[in-house]
């Protein structure tokens, strides 16, 4: 009867062959590891590319109306709550449907990239600004008056003014009419309202010249409260 007693040579071999599998699973493991997160960084990178398509202009990089109507409510709650004085800039661009019509499409996009890049550089922390309309912006700003909307409203009209946007063998400059809403702490004013004002405000700059900066009376919006206006059209 012959011995059956593996060898140590059979032994050895067994244990190299089940190394080699385990080896092998291991690497099978380690790249089922690395495509699982491949595949979990692919589906964040898409959940946020499809919450910026939602939430921010892809010309401007501005917020878009609708969120920026979300926000306001939001900060409009907090306003309530806290009665801070909360303030609206809406600003226009003045006569901007001229360069789209002498200098085509593509330069009144390029404009509205450099007046968008303005906003995010002049942006506090805690301000919401959005692509309001076509050539109009809005700025919401938390914690601030009257007195200091008009001073961010003159900063963001100067930058406006002073900047240059070259396009093809043109280098384009445009100027702004920009409407300031305020709501003090106790207020009776609504969000609604307070974006009327602003409106109404963006509108008789625009409607007296423009390149200047306009509050209205909450009470008798066709009386002007106060009025900035740019040096060159004062």
């Amino acid at each position: 009867m012959s011995d059956s007693t593996p060898s140590r040579a059979d032994l050895e071999a067994q244990v190299a062959e089940v190394t080699r599998q385990l080896t092998a699973l291991r690497e099978e493991v380690a790249q089922l590891r690395a495509q699982l997160e491949l595949r979990d960084r692919a589906v964040g990178l898409l959940d946020e590319a499809l919450t910026l398509q939602a939430t921010a202009d892809p010309l401007t990089g501005l917020f878009t109306l609708r969120e920026f109507r979300h926000r306001t409510l939001a900060e409009w709650g907090r306003f309530k709550r806290h009665q801070r004085p909360l303030s609206l800039l809406l600003v226009g661009l003045d006569r901007f449907e001229r360069i789209a019509a002498l200098h085509g499409q593509e330069c009144g996009d390029t404009v509205l990239q450099g007046i968008g890049a303005i906003f995010r550089a002049k942006q506090r922390r805690h301000d919401v600004d959005c692509r309001y309309g076509s050539a109009e912006f809005a700025l919401l700003l938390p914690e601030t008056t009257l007195e200091q909307a008009f001073l961010v409203a003159g900063q963001v009209r100067r930058r406006i003014e002073e900047a240059r946007f070259p396009c093809r063998d043109a280098e384009l400059r445009v100027t702004a009419s920009v409407g300031v809403a305020n709501a003090p702490g106790q207020h009776p004013l609504s969000d609604e309202a307070l974006l009327r004002l602003a409106e109404a405000g963006r509108l008789r700059a625009a409607r007296d010249g423009g390149a200047q900066i306009v509050a209205v009376d909450p009470l008798d919006p066709e009386r002007v409260l106060r009025r900035d206006a740019s040096p060159a059209e004062a």
